[in-house]
């Protein structure tokens, strides 16, 4: 397991002012990464929907999910869940985290109440942006990371450069603004990795903005 791109987490937090890793939708993408800022030394607050794991449905997330969710606990310091309707007070509490100078982490996906759609490999790919909101609010580092499994069999986990929010716009802007930059950065690494990406379904290919 390589981590790539430390020295990019470790100027962040020295900042004193938190850290934000938005996590792109890859097939390790839901553990690897814990175990590798575990075993260089950091741990985080994850932000994780109930639905995360094997099933969706009511006895699922009861029953079946913490199956999942037993083995990635062992590297976070804590897993802060979302309700089904509502994310208000895990937004709270993630925001908290960060004001004190902690490391959070949350997967870039759709799942918000109103992603939005930015260019993606010649369409456009669904985001939410509470990442970079609230990294945004909290004058928090905003890191991307992309997590793969190499030709070697070995899994790089990718921190890259942080992406600059202007403090200067709404949320909202700044949001979107930083979802377009991600992607971005994104198609580099999915070129190389196409078969390990999991954003294939939520393209919209054709479609750009």
């Amino acid at each position: 397991m390589e981590l790539q791109g430390l020295e990019h987490l470790q100027a962040a937090v020295s900042t004193g002012k938190g850290v934000v890793l938005w996590v792109s939708h890859f097939h390790f993408f839901s553990l690897i990464p814990k175990i590798a800022m575990r075993r260089a030394g950091f741990t985080m607050s994850h932000l994780s929907h109930p639905r995360h794991g094997f099933s969706g449905t009511r006895i699922g997330m009861w029953f079946l999910n913490p199956i999942c969710t037993h083995v990635e606990d062992r590297y976070l310091k804590e897993r802060v869940y979302m309700e089904l309707n509502s994310g208000t007070a895990a937004v709270n509490t993630l925001r908290e985290r960060l004001l004190a100078g902690g490391v959070i982490s949350i997967a870039a996906r759709d799942i918000a109440r109103k992603p939005v759609r930015v260019p993606c490999l010649k369409g456009t790919l669904p985001l939410a942006i509470g990442a970079p909101g609230l990294a945004h609010q909290t004058q928090a580092t905003l890191l991307p990371v992309h997590t793969v499994k190499m030709d070697s069999g070995a899994y790089a986990v990718i921190i890259d450069l942080p992406i600059t929010l202007d403090a200067s716009q709404p949320k909202w802007i700044a949001g979107e603004a930083a979802a377009r930059e991600f992607a971005r950065r994104l198609e580099a690494v999915v070129r190389e990795y196409p078969d390990q990406w999991l954003g294939w379904n939520y393209l919209d290919i054709g479609s750009s903005s």
